[in-house]
């Protein structure tokens, strides 16, 4: 299939993961010139699967959350002379939770690690509960951690879409019976009545993956057929009796254990409450150090237990496939007796290597050079647009308060402003962004930036007061500026990441904005009203900070503002 063209547009270029119904192709979107992650599916059913299949996927395309992988595209093709269904997905570098896990070895990631992880899974959760979809097989392969330090929930829906197509094979749509998953995350009620699952089985399924990521290992361990038998009838372990360590983190002891009920009631309503329920945990816990006092008693080991037999199907039956090419779990109502297993192969990007995993939001830093991934996102290029919005809109004021310009002259003006705002927003980012520019250079290109402002104030001075007399203040003033462009202006867009969940890029964008619009408030107020020296600096400070604020309210995703 290497070199296949889906639709006319989809050129795939190499394998990166694959399932027991399909694979996972890298490919390049030539119609836009990016790179996808395109999943080709079999057709289940010649005449039917297809359109109960694209029903499906118009649910799961229309998900918007910063947690949840984007489905861009889907369709029907024929590939090697077979029909076959494909999605086309966002292509991110990171590894999934299973391979970061399995890097930490022996040791395991810290509570406050998993808390943040599982937070960001929550917030996802909550978005697709919300829209009426379950996800059905939640667990470590399935959640992404990006090189940006984002997680991100992979193959949402496509467990649902296989098992509706899969459905359109039987006589009787409703027939109960046709399990999947994977069977160290499924719920109890996944295995017995999967047709009527509701977004606590996710829940359940999240409290396995949270005993995984704390502990090492999930709550129950075997294969087919043996650890569904301990889903339905046998009491999980708490977390800390795997890890006493944990023994200071009551709460989320409790929470797992809640999470991991048999019956749904018993849970936790929804994510929203189980999001609120892991900050509290965290917050109560304790650091443990040494709590052999406290601690449940255990024969010496390692403090990672063995890792658990990886998810497996049974001989013999389809698998479904998640994201980015692990294998789920399929079975019939009466699954067949285990057998040897085949391994759950998550899928591992091999041109991408995994920074150290990050718990907050990524940051800028005003002293240090540090790799940022080269794409381009929906957020930067709105923030252009934002920023020559806010600049044009900032000059057409103070022309209306500070001068005689007629209604032509001030829209020319005005959208002349807009194009120099979106050009300087870009060329002041490049210029201070410290993930793309080493301090020193930044300090060169402040120098010369001065020189460049410093002989633009003398000009426009020499040109408003018909004086031929040397101003070097102007000189003093743009250092002062372009100083503050390279501390504040990081600091602010700090802010702005941290408070609005802004990417870096698109933060800076914006922080340079408002600096821009301040450089042009002081150079019209310190001309043409009383506002000069120290008054005009203190509104242009002020207009920046605004401006800022302004557009990172606009371009921040919902639900995520922090301050």
């Amino acid at each position: 299939m290497r070199g296949e063209i889906l639709d006319g547009r989809y050129r795939l270029t190499e394998p990166i993961g694959s399932g027991g119904m399909g694979r996972v192709w890298q490919a390049e979107d030539e119609r836009i010139g990016r790179k996808v992650a395109v999943k080709v599916l079999p057709r289940i059913d010649e005449d039917t699967s297809a359109t109960r299949f694209a029903r499906e996927a118009r649910v799961v395309g229309g998900l918007s959350s910063p947690h949840i992988v984007t489905l861009h595209d889907f369709g029907e093709a024929q590939v090697s002379g077979e029909r076959v269904l494909y999605l086309v997905m966002e292509h991110l570098p990171g590894r999934d939770l299973g391979a970061v896990l399995e890097s930490r070895r022996p040791g395991l990631p810290s509570p406050a690690e998993v808390v943040a992880w599982a937070v960001d899974i929550c917030a996802g959760l909550e978005t697709a509960h919300r829209a009426g979809i379950v996800h059905r097989d939640i667990k470590p392969a399935n959640i992404l951690l990006t090189a940006a330090g984002t997680i991100k929930i992979l193959d949402f829906g496509i467990a649902r879409m296989l098992s509706t197509a899969a459905a359109m094979t039987r006589t009787d749509l409703t027939a109960v019976g046709f399990v999947i998953g994977t069977p160290l995350y499924m719920s109890p009620e996944q295995i017995r009545a999967p047709d009527g699952l509701d977004s606590r089985s996710d829940l359940y399924s999240l409290g396995c993956l949270l005993h995984t990521l704390l502990t090492g290992g999930p709550p129950f361990d075997g294969a087919g057929t043996a650890v569904l038998a301990q889903h339905l009838g046998q009491v999980p372990e708490p977390p800390s009796a795997r890890r006493p360590e944990l023994a200071g983190f009551a709460g989320l002891d409790a929470l797992v254990l809640r999470l991991l009920a048999k019956e749904p009631a018993d849970r936790p309503k929804d994510a929203a409450e189980v999001s609120t329920l892991l900050r509290a945990a965290l917050a109560d816990g304790r650091p443990a150090t040494v709590l052999a006092a406290q601690a449940p008693k255990a024969p010496e080991a390692p403090e990672a237990p063995a890792p658990a037999p990886p998810a497996a199907g049974v001989p013999g039956d389809p698998a479904a496939v998640t994201a980015l090419g692990s294998a789920p779990y399929v079975a019939s109502q009466a699954p067949p007796p285990p057998t040897a297993a085949a391994p759950d192969t998550p899928f591992q990007p091999a041109t991408h290597v995994l920074p150290p995993p990050a718990t907050a939001p990524e940051r800028l830093r005003i002293a240090a050079r540090s790799p940022r991934p080269g794409t381009t996102s929906t957020r930067t290029v709105a923030a252009t647009w934002l920023a020559g919005a806010g600049t044009a809109l900032v000059t057409a004021v103070l022309i209306l308060l500070c001068a005689t310009v007629s209604t032509q002259g001030t829209v020319i003006l005005t959208v002349g402003a807009c194009l120099a705002g979106m050009a300087s927003a870009h060329g002041f980012t490049n210029v201070f962004d410290p993930q793309s520019k080493t301090l020193g250079s930044r300090i060169g290109s402040t120098i010369l930036l001065t020189i460049a402002l410093g002989a633009a104030g003398m000009g426009i001075n020499a040109a408003a007061t018909g004086s031929s007399e040397v101003a070097p203040d102007f000189f003093l003033i743009a250092f002062g500026a372009c100083v503050a462009a390279l501390t504040a202006g990081v600091l602010i867009a700090d802010q702005v990441i941290a408070r609005f969940r802004v990417p870096a890029r698109a933060a800076l964008l914006i922080s340079m904005s408002g600096w821009t619009n301040g450089l042009i408030a002081w150079g019209m107020l310190a001309y043409r009203t009383p506002l000069q020296g120290v008054g005009g600096a203190a509104v242009a400070c002020g207009v920046w900070v605004v401006t800022a604020l302004a557009l990172a309210r606009i371009l921040a995703p919902a639900g995520r503002t922090t301050g």
